[in-house]
């Protein structure tokens, strides 16, 4: 499985244990699992990526990448593979496309594409998304994507200057938006993911999440799934201990273990 990349990625590496690699959704850089660097480092080697950004990105070019970032980081040894928003869609496509690479899965609230079980959320985004960034700026538009993923009232309590980094991020949440919605996913395929997965949703997430956790709950064969308390969509910062308890707990349940 090569990378569509020269594996150039920024990546940082942090712990020691069993191997667990960390995707970012939109609007994040590696950054967002700062607090799991910390909490998580006496029980796993943890890496955590940039991904690429660009309007011809597909979803499975993220998950090439995902595993290019592992051999260098990881070598060959399985990890356990956690992915937050958009990143759990990457994860879900490096465990369809390199089993052999993925231990589990943790999967924080991915949007998987509208379709036939998942209706689009919020209809007709990216036509909103598009006019918006034309007529008020990038930042504007981003404004409006932070709004519907976490909430009026998450976005508003964010300090002024996260919120304006967060805004800033507007390219890498266009780019995120166009390799989902070109995304494409077989439900009996992934009924074909012989991994134990763990789905996490957040007590205080918007509700649009619930209809893709539904889903693969359903379709995954060894899925279980678990409610992140006093936390929305950034449920790893909104409640990192709780976040870290479930990790380690998912972690010995499977058996991801230290060599």
């Amino acid at each position: 499985m090569e990378s569509d990349s020269t594996c150039s990625l920024p990546a940082v590496r942090k712990g020691a244990g069993a191997p667990l690699l960390f995707i970012h959704g939109s609007a994040a850089s590696r950054a967002t699992w700062t607090l799991q660097l910390h909490d998580l480092a006496d029980r796993f080697t943890m890496v955590a990526y940039d991904r690429r950004i660009g309007s011809r990105i597909t979803t499975e070019a993220h998950a090439r990448d995902a595993a290019a970032v592992m051999q260098r980081e990881l070598g060959e040894r399985p990890a356990l593979v956690c992915g937050s928003s958009y990143g759990g869609v990457v994860a879900l496509e490096l465990a369809l496309a390199a089993p052999e690479r993925v231990a589990g899965l943790v999967l924080c609230e991915p949007p998987l594409p509208p379709g036939p079980l998942v209706p689009s959320q919020p209809p007709g985004f990216m036509c909103a998304f598009e006019a918006l960034a034309a007529t008020a700026g990038g930042e504007r538009a981003a404004e409006m994507f932070l709004r519907s993923v976490l909430g009026d009232g998450h976005f508003e309590k964010i300090p002024g200057r996260f919120r304006r980094d967060l805004c800033a991020t507007w390219r890498q949440i266009r780019s995120d938006a166009f390799s989902l919605g070109s995304y494409r996913v077989d439900l009996d395929r992934i009924a074909a993911i012989d991994r134990p997965a763990l789905l996490l949703g957040g007590d205080r997430s918007p509700p649009i999440y619930q209809p893709a956790l539904d889903a693969l709950e359903r379709a995954l064969p060894r899925a279980r799934r678990a409610t992140v308390t006093g936390a929305g969509h950034s449920m790893h910062i909104d409640a990192w201990r709780g976040f870290g308890a479930l990790l380690r707990q998912f972690a010995a349940a499977i058996g991801h273990r230290a060599p």
